[in-house]
């Protein structure tokens, strides 16, 4: 653990039952409300060092961990003072201490267990917040400045300036001095019962009083007594004392104090590891074992004594060979018999056998671990930014804000900028732009223990996000708000606890914008210092035992290592993945079209290596079955993606669910972990519809506000008439969110986000579905998508979404689309006298051949107890532009949430608001442009916002009062009739087997005809055409063709068909062309079936079919027959259009038959019964 004091302690065994003679009662709080008050008095400040402690056995945990206040003080909400010392979170303990006015944490991991009393102290000693669980410190976080005292109660079970936050279960035997406590003077009291005159102690309540009393007595002369709120005085006081299991076994793995990272390491090193003894028993003889990597593990048996509360060296007499220059993964452990709690039981350290000229990095252990660089004016760009880093995470944080790489930000108002990452494995550039946050996230894909290239970049116009070079996602933003805090890397200034677990390389901060193509070209160059632009530089090659790491630019803002053992800060820098192919995933079929009938797998690889790439084996199975083999021969450059169309034919018709696994086998791959994608399909049950959120929670606890989910949706977008988003939120346990607070979905494509949909939670209870039309993303919604859902909440209750989307089928008027995006902010500050709120115009060519040209857009004001209570409550008409001239008013406002679907709700739900009402949709607003523009020409598209000014409040400054903003997205969208010059793609499509056609009677040399057409608006050049018999591949050709867009030609095989047996047989055509966008009509089938020995027209089964020819409806007569009669019609492609299973009647069966709507052509009906099979044909007019 680093810069800890090591305490020698010297223990005396407690007699326990002596210790707690006099002990008779316990608080037992009911988790709701429940709690103790006490009055604030002036000994209960302790501005300049404070220790409390408690006994507590929780009855269940809360989430998150602010939720389980123990002992609190603090005055109202918006005022940082005091401190809070609580339990929740699965386990976890924390001490939390306002200083300089920011809330400062020590947390220790979720150790803890229900019905189990553990023994807390939080300690602020003037310089680190502690945590300490059973006398040993279990969190630690440095810090400067002094604790801000509160003037407020101070509570027991409950938080003075924050309902709710009451904890649940029982307490103990609390404590307040005013210093802070050493590990050795908590430990020589733990157990014991104090007489209320012991020097510093200004707070003691025993929580001993009997049934029926009110008041917690403090045993302090002079001190408040603590009075009882809202408890039941029959249940809260419990007979019997706290249990002090402190003579329990429970040892751990304190730290490897041998090898450690040095210049060539030797075969014969020696393993030594630090043993720490957490109860008030010495302790001997037990294993204790080491293990490196995937190596076998040494075990050996400790035969000195760890002392109570002490530490003991144990080293191995069997040595370690780390001769090869790498990274070692040492894992130490123990393994006592008995030992009370096994998360302390193991260690995982990385040692480094470094070469000379080795490229270091700075590891940082994830608890708080941080390099700190004093502020600067040269580290304050306002203008421009980029910053850049190597990293290479152990683990990932749950939450994407709590994993800080860099980090410049302070809060209240928001200033400054920070690079972080978790969730998995998401990376977040974000800046302050007058006084909200802007920021570019990527969903999850980065992997654990790889080296990734991060780069944040702020150009004037866009917040940007780069991985290993790419551009990942892009935000609007106009400033950097100046930030007067330090620069942390590896932890947050502002917020303790934000920290990151990994190791750190080659960090740049520069006052301008680097482009793409200086990120790409220079990421794995060594810059001198003095280039253009960079303002601060930390290579970070400093090595072992290094305090600092230096500032290569002439600033010289250097960087001091603080908690680090700097014995393991230092471990090897980045090494490029030079060979690595990812597998993204299934691109089609989906759902709705796997299981229609034959159709191509499709998935898309990446090169996710800084080498090219190419012949690429690829593979899919479905349910585990035989592999189906094909060969990527493209070259990929790094970062390239390519769809992979496996020229096969899969039939999955008879399925009702099928796992496709698609798989990349590059021989020399250097990380197989991403070599793989699996995906199951299932048959839908109700129609068109694909699911996309299933009840997935929504919190600001483990949860989060934001999901990602990867969504495989239909090809050939032209094909729907309209796709309709469905959206409904429900209760978790945790229960529904109170407030009526934004939600959206939106789609990532290309770095840009697109909001699909805009909603307003209800307060308090389940709503929905409610339905948007998003027809006009529909070119978006084809393939496999990255879909974000968001919702704000700010606690553990939240929202359980559902969002599901349903397919429409027909033909649209126009049903080639592309849509442009204009205004993108979910923060658009109106009114602020400082603050600009112009938004920008665009200049947009209008394609020529658009028949339509309309503008989607969706508003919501919000931010209330401003001027005119704007934006959420105030009446405002904004202006749509084209070309200077006002065309649209938009009047924001809605009168009729009182008839709003979902009633009955909490709060003002019924109020007339700016465009919106809680629990609803916001509905876009859709304005037609075809008139007001002019095809083939440039459009000036602007949005005036009504004049407006909020004289009464700026920024945000308590609950009373948010800042007036808009949310404002808004997309141009463009629609015409043909695909040609209007979007760029390739579809080559098989649209029937036109030979042979059906008979009872086939021979061996049949000719295969299929008909192909180009539905792509770009020309199809050499398709190539195979047909399957049986699921065999007969034959493929080659044409030597193009085909333009639009034009169909009737292809031969090269191969005749041999169907001389008399059997059915089941024919795909399928036709491949380059770079096909839609592989759902790259097959054609036919089903050809023959009777054996039967003769259609002299058979002893009669067959009438009146009236024939027919217009679908027509009555069939069997004679003949006794017992099951089935009924099969098929058209010419072998597709069964007409099935029925039916008993006879004697010896004969009729029934009539309604074909629906078919096409007019020659069909066949096939009897099949106990007596033979006859065929027949139908004529459709």
């Amino acid at each position: 653990m680093k810069k800890l004091i090591h305490y020698c302690l010297a223990v005396i065994l407690l007699l326990l039952a002596g210790n707690n003679a006099n002990a008779q009662y316990h608080l037992n709080l009911d988790g709701t409300n429940d709690y103790v008050r006490v009055p604030a008095y002036a000994a209960l400040q302790g501005a300049s060092a404070v220790t409390v402690e408690a006994w507590i056995n929780a009855t269940a945990w809360k989430t998150p961990i602010y939720k389980g206040s123990v002992i609190c003080t603090g005055n109202n909400v918006g005022q940082n003072n005091g401190f809070d010392l609580r339990a929740a979170e699965n386990g976890k303990a924390e001490f939390n201490v306002s200083i300089a006015g920011n809330w400062t944490t020590a947390t220790s991991a979720a150790i803890m267990q229900t019905g189990v009393w553990y023994h807390l102290a939080g300690v602020y000693s003037g310089d680190s917040v502690m945590i300490y669980i059973n006398g040993v410190l279990r969190g630690l976080t440095i810090v400067s400045g002094g604790m801000i005292p509160s003037t407020g109660n101070m509570n027991i079970g409950e938080s003075p300036g924050w309902t709710g936050r009451s904890f649940n279960g029982r307490i103990d035997e609390v404590r307040f001095w005013n210093y802070g406590r050493t590990q050795s003077e908590i430990t020589s009291t733990i157990c014991s019962s104090l007489t209320g005159t012991e020097p510093g102690l200004v707070g003691y309540w025993k929580l001993d009083a009997t049934n029926g009393t009110t008041t917690a007595i403090n045993s302090v002369a002079g001190g408040n007594n603590g009075i009882l709120m809202n408890t039941t005085l029959a249940n809260v006081w419990v007979g019997g004392d706290y249990t002090c299991t402190l003579s329990s076994p429970d040892i751990g793995a304190g730290a490897l104090v041998s090898p450690v990272s040095n210049f060539n390491l030797t075969g014969t090193e020696t393993v030594s590891v630090s043993i720490n003894n957490y109860s008030t028993n010495p302790i001997t003889g037990f294993p204790v074992s080491y293990k490196i990597g995937n190596n076998a593990p040494v075990t050996e048996t400790v035969n000195g004594t760890v002392p109570p509360f002490g530490s003991y060296t144990y080293t191995f007499t069997q040595t370690a060979d780390l001769s090869a220059y790498q990274n070692y993964s040492i894992k130490t452990y123990t393994g006592l018999s008995g030992d009370v709690v096994a998360t302390n039981d193991t260690l995982v350290k990385t040692v480094s056998n470094f070469a000379a000229g080795t490229n270091f990095g700075v590891n940082f252990d994830g608890l708080d671990d941080k390099i700190t660089i004093a502020n600067a004016p040269a580290l304050n760009p306002t203008t421009a930014i980029t910053v850049e880093a190597w990293i290479n995470a152990a683990a990932w944080k749950n939450s994407i804000a709590d994993g800080s790489i860099l980090a410049k930000d302070i809060n209240s108002p928001n200033r400054g900028y920070v690079l972080r990452c978790g969730n998995n494995g998401s990376v977040e550039f974000m800046i302050a732009d007058n006084g909200s946050w802007k920021s570019a996230a990527s969903p999850s894909t980065m992997l654990t223990n790889r080296w990734y290239h991060i780069a944040g970049v702020f150009d004037g116009s866009n917040v940007m996000l780069y991985i290993n070079g790419e551009l990942i996602a892009y935000t609007p933003a106009s400033t950097i708000d100046v930030s007067p805090t330090d620069i942390y890397i590896g932890e947050d200034p502002t917020w303790s606890g934000r920290t990151f677990n990994g190791t750190v390389d080659e960090v740049r901060i520069w006052n301008i914008a680097r482009s793409q193509n200086d990120i790409q070209t220079n990421m794995t160059t060594s810059f001198t210092g003095t280039e253009p632009g960079l303002v601060a530089y930390y290579k970070m090659d400093e090595g072992l035992g290094s305090p600092t790491v230096n500032d290569a630019t002439t600033n010289n803002n250097d960087g001091s290592l603080n908690s680090f053992v700097l014995a393991n800060a230092w471990v090897s820098g980045y090494e490029l993945i030079n060979n690595d192919i990812t597998v993204l995933g299934l691109q089609a079929p989906n759902n709705l079209t796997a299981f229609a009938g034959a159709t191509r797998i499709k998935a898309t690889i990446k090169n996710t290596g800084f080498n090219s790439v190419s012949t690429i084996p690829v593979s899919y199975t479905v349910n585990n079955g035989t592999p189906v083999l094909d060969t990527v021969y493209a070259t990929l450059q790094p970062n390239e993606q390519y769809t992979v169309s496996f020229n096969d034919v899969e039939d999955m018709a008879t399925l009702n669910s099928a796992a496709l696994t698609v798989k990349a086998g590059l021989s020399n791959d250097a990380d197989t972990r991403n070599d793989s994608s699996a995906t199951t399909l299932t048959k839908p049950s109700n129609g068109n519809v694909l699911v996309a959120f299933n009840a997935v929670q929504h919190d600001f606890a483990s949860n989060g506000q934001v999901q990602f989910r990867d969504v495989v949706f239909p090809e050939g977008p032209e094909n729907w008439s309209q796709i309709i988003m469905h959206i409904s939120v429900a209760c978790p346990t945790t229960g529904c969110d109170p407030w009526d607070q934004a939600g959206k979905i939106s789609l990532f494509k290309d770095g840009q986000e697109y909001e699909l949909g805009r909603f307003v939670t209800p307060y308090g209870k389940a709503c929905g579905p409610w339905d948007i039309d998003v027809t006009d993303f529909k070119t978006l919604l084809v393939g496999k998508q990255k879909l974000q859902s968001y919702i704000q909440v700010w606690g553990p209750s939240g929202w359980l979404l559902t969002v599901t989307f349903e397919f429409i089928e027909g033909a649209a008027t126009n049903p080639f689309q592309k849509i442009t995006p204009l205004w993108s902010t979910d923060y658009h500050i109106y009114g602020d006298p400082n603050i600009p709120y112009t938004l920008p115009n665009f200049n947009i060519p209008i394609d020529a051949k658009s028949n339509t040209v309309a503008m989607r857009m969706t508003i919501s004001g919000h931010g209330q107890g401003n001027t005119n209570n704007a934006a959420e409550f105030s009446q405002m008409t904004h202006q749509v532009q084209i070309n200077g001239s006002n065309a649209f008013s938009h009047y924001l406002w809605k009168t009729n949430c009182g008839s709003n679907t979902c009633s009955g709700q909490f709060g003002t739900w019924t109020l007339s608001r700016a465009g919106w009402c809680p629990g609803q949709e916001v509905i876009p607003i859709h304005n037609n442009l075809t008139g007001n523009v002019t095809p083939g020409s440039n459009a000036t598209l602007g949005y005036v916002l009504q004049s407006y000014t909020n004289l009464l409040n700026t920024g945000y400054n308590g609950s009373s009062h948010t800042e007036p903003y808009y949310r404002i997205h808004a997309y141009l969208v463009e629609a015409g009739d043909s695909a040609q010059n209007f979007t760029d793609f390739t579809d080559g499509a098989a649209t029937r087997v036109t030979s042979p056609i059906g008979a009872p009677v086939l021979s061996a040399n049949e000719i295969v005809k299929v008909m192909i057409r180009n539905n792509g608006s770009l020309p199809v050049v050499h398709p190539r055409a195979s047909y399957f018999l049986n699921g065999v591949r007969m034959v493929t050709d080659t044409l030597q063709i193009t085909l333009n867009p639009g034009d169909s030609i009737e292809h031969t095989f090269s191969q005749n068909a041999d169907m001389s047996v008399q059997a059915d047989y089941t024919l795909h055509a399928l036709v491949t062309t380059e770079a096909d966008a839609n592989a759902s009509n790259d097959v054609a089938t036919l089903t050809v079936f023959q009777i054996s020995g039967i003769n259609e027209l002299n058979n002893s089964i009669g067959l009438d079919i009146m009236p024939n020819p027919n217009n679908g409806q027509f009555n069939v007569k069997v004679s003949g027959v006794q017992g099951k009669v089935q009924i099969d019609v098929y058209n010419l492609q072998g597709k069964v259009v007409y099935h029925k299973d039916d008993m006879s009647n004697g010896n004969s069966y009729e029934t009539p038959i309604q074909l629906g709507i078919v096409a007019p052509q020659l069909y066949f009906i096939r009897i099949t019964s106990d007596q033979g099979v006859r065929v027949g044909k139908i004529g459709v007019r």
